[in-house]
């Protein structure tokens, strides 16, 4: 009968699954003690994706990320950042925050409930995920940075 190994540090659960995701070929961040696995014949295709999405952002995007990249009130952001099989479109390590910028697209009935799995999946994973739509960065820059920032003061 197998026992369940006993995991007391972090380094202990690391060399714990070291080997099996070596084994299964997943490559993985480390994210609040949790790993995120991005499958490697995936992950060559999510780099080129991101890089194709960095270069034609939307100007929803264009927008919050002048806001943004310039080191936030003391808060580095990271955009079109690979996590586990997606790419989110801005990333705060330190907060724990991913903000998303949706198109007239993501209110389609299948968009919005793909959105909805992929929010769950990244809050499950200990993220927090704030979503704009363009239309809300491009009125009212202002009031999403105020929104992201009393988010991150929390």
């Amino acid at each position: 009968e197998a026992s369940t190994p006993v995991v007391k540090t972090f380094s202990d659960f690391k060399s714990l699954v070291f080997e099996e995701v070596i084994a299964k070929s997943f490559l993985f961040m480390v994210y609040n003690g949790r790993m995120t696995f991005a499958s490697p014949d995936r992950y060559g295709l999510l780099k080129e994706y991101a890089r194709k999405n960095r270069n034609n952002m939307t100007l929803g995007e264009k927008a919050l990320w002048s806001s943004l990249r310039h080191k936030f009130l003391g808060h580095r952001f990271y955009r079109q950042y690979i996590i586990a099989d997606y790419i989110v479109d801005f990333l705060c390590h330190e907060g724990g925050v991913i903000i998303e910028v949706d198109g007239g697209y993501h209110s389609e009935p299948r968009q919005a409930e793909d959105d909805e799995l992929r929010t769950q999946r990244l809050e499950q994973l200990g993220f927090h995920v704030l979503r704009f739509s363009n239309e809300e960065i491009l009125e009212d820059i202002e009031d999403v940075e105020d929104r992201i920032l009393e988010f991150l003061e929390q």
